[in-house]
């Protein structure tokens, strides 16, 4: 019948959608002595680096770099230490 073509249709539509999205290189990178907390959400291709904290329900859409803090819904860096005056600084 024409709703069973158009069904398929659509579930075919939303497959090929599906497979274009996540296909190649998609990946996450932790690095050394991170920490992640409860329930956070990482996109896909982002890099954590090493000694970062994510704060718990976070959700991180952006490759951080070393040594930081960051919290928040997208997440923002909060705290990262600064290797000159050997503190952590407020961003």
């Amino acid at each position: 019948s024409i709703l069973q073509i158009a069904i398929m249709n659509i579930i075919t539509s939303i497959y090929m959608l599906l497979t274009k999205t996540f296909k190649g290189n998609n990946r996450v990178l932790i690095g050394k002595d991170s920490y992640i907390g409860i329930n956070t959400i990482i996109v896909v291709n982002v890099s954590i680096r090493k000694n970062c904290v994510i704060g718990a329900n976070s959700v991180v859409t952006r490759s951080l770099s070393d040594h930081c803090v960051t919290v928040g819904i997208p997440s923002k860096v909060i705290m990262q230490h600064s290797f000159a005056t050997a503190t952590w600084e407020r961003k």
